[in-house]
């Protein structure tokens, strides 16, 4: 038998930390509060909640690694790993797209935990094919050179 205390995942049974686990992300409500703008413009403060790994971590009063190492062990763990990041994304693009959020921070988040990011496409003006290490460019009227090369 491993030395060292015992885990505290045997407190509860498999069951009980899926109610658990269920719990945080329930209660990862944005708080959305009115508050009087200029000259009667209604305006809303957004307390943004998103589930995260570090908030089930906290709200567990577990580490962020005992988290994943669980996620590895556990199949209530691996589930809500999916589940957090799930509802992350759609979160994320939801506020995004909705204006609830900053763009900024919507998209570091989506870089980092989603793998998505920003793509801007620019196409050159000019097609040019490579070969062996020679810029071949289109012949466009301008210029007519001719280049040969003879073998030693």
């Amino acid at each position: 038998m491993p030395a060292g205390r015992p885990s505290k995942y045997d407190d509860k049974t498999p069951e009980e930390w899926s109610i658990e686990i269920k719990k945080y992300i329930d209660s990862c409500e944005d708080k959305i509060e009115p508050i009087n703008g200029k000259e009667g413009v209604q305006r809303y403060e957004i307390w943004a909640n998103i589930p995260m790994v570090q908030g089930l971590a906290a709200y567990l009063c577990l580490s962020k690694d005992t988290i994943y190492q669980w996620a590895k062990e556990y199949k209530e763990f691996s589930y809500a790993l999916t589940e957090i990041e799930n509802k992350q994304c759609q979160r994320l693009v939801n506020g995004g797209l909705g204006g609830q959020y900053t763009s900024g921070v919507v998209n570091r988040m989506l870089a980092a935990n989603h793998g998505m990011a920003e793509k801007t496409e620019s196409k050159n003006q000019t097609d040019m094919n490579v070969s062996g290490g020679v810029v071949i460019l289109p012949n466009n009227g301008e210029h007519n050179m001719e280049t040969t090369s003879q073998a030693s």
